[in-house]
């Protein structure tokens, strides 16, 4: 073994300590987020039952399934580099099959951990504009934003995954221009709809 691959195979190691931490706290984290789903759909099974709790519980079942995606695509991540990078997969040596890890056993992983997190936050602006919706049923104007914006903000929310899909060589940790943008609506959308909400309170 060369000093520079026994230096990688340190490198290694310490980002398995690392990543082992982030997977203990993320899955703590987790537990937390369960335990308030469960909570949250008691309360909302005791209480009366209409078309607003029928929605309600549609995004609060979205969300989980969306959330637990994401836990556990990363988690999958963590622990499919420690399983496979450092079996003998090239006669190249140690770097060669780290790279081999990242572009072919993960690639399945990186191309769907987009999508959860663009959910989530679509559905999160989803009931943030509906409430704003319901609370100006009569101004057809400020409806005709809101809808302007949540559609803009859809088509840049599922642009954006996709274009990283299908984007070849693309590192999905960095941030792209469709990721800037889609965040800056989400947060254009979250802003108007709680100025309407301060609005209508005073």
């Amino acid at each position: 073994m060369t000093p520079e691959e026994s230096q990688l195979v340190s490198a290694f190691g310490e980002e398995g300590v690392f990543n082992m931490f982030t997977l203990i706290f993320t899955f703590t984290g987790y537990g937390a987020f369960i335990l308030g789903f469960i909570l949250a759909l008691q309360f909302l099974i005791i209480g009366s039952w209409g078309r607003p709790q029928t929605f309600l519980l549609v995004c609060l079942i979205t969300a989980f399934i969306c959330f637990s995606w994401d836990v556990f695509d990363n988690g999958a991540v963590f622990l499919e580099v420690d399983r496979y990078a450092l079996v003998r997969t090239s006669e190249e040596g140690i770097t060669a099959q780290i790279w081999y890890t990242a572009n072919k056993k993960l690639i399945l992983w990186q191309d769907t951990s987009t999508w959860p997190g663009a959910i989530n936050l679509l559905l999160s602006d989803s009931i943030v504009v509906w409430r704003a919706w319901t609370l100006y049923h009569q101004s057809k104007s400020w409806r005709f934003v809101l809808a302007i914006l949540m559609i803009a903000n859809i088509s840049l929310n599922v642009a954006n995954p996709i274009w990283i899909d299908v984007k070849e060589g693309i590192d999905v940790s960095k941030s792209a221009i469709l990721d800037w943008l889609s965040a800056a609506l989400s947060l254009i959308v979250n802003l108007v709809a709680t100025i309407l909400f301060s609005y209508k309170a005073w």
